[in-house]
């Protein structure tokens, strides 16, 4: 299990009373630069977020690395 941050604590809470086996959740934390995977009711690090069935998705490595990019210029 990832550590707490203090995005994590509410996050955690509000799953606990309003997690729906039925909806996915994603949790990216910027500040710590990771991504978590909730829809099964626990914190599940991962570094890519999809879409079942579909193209779409979401590296994390290229997210952060274009936000570096883009402030670097």
């Amino acid at each position: 299990m990832a550590t707490a941050t203090p995005l994590r604590i509410p996050l955690s809470e509000y799953l606990h009373t309003s997690y729906r086996p039925d909806c996915d959740y994603v949790v990216v934390d910027p500040a710590a630069r990771k991504g978590f995977d909730c829809s099964g009711g626990e914190w599940i690090q991962t570094t890519r977020f999809a879409v079942p069935g579909s193209p779409i998705h979401v590296d994390l490595a290229a997210l952060f690395a274009a936000i570096d990019e883009d402030r670097a210029r």
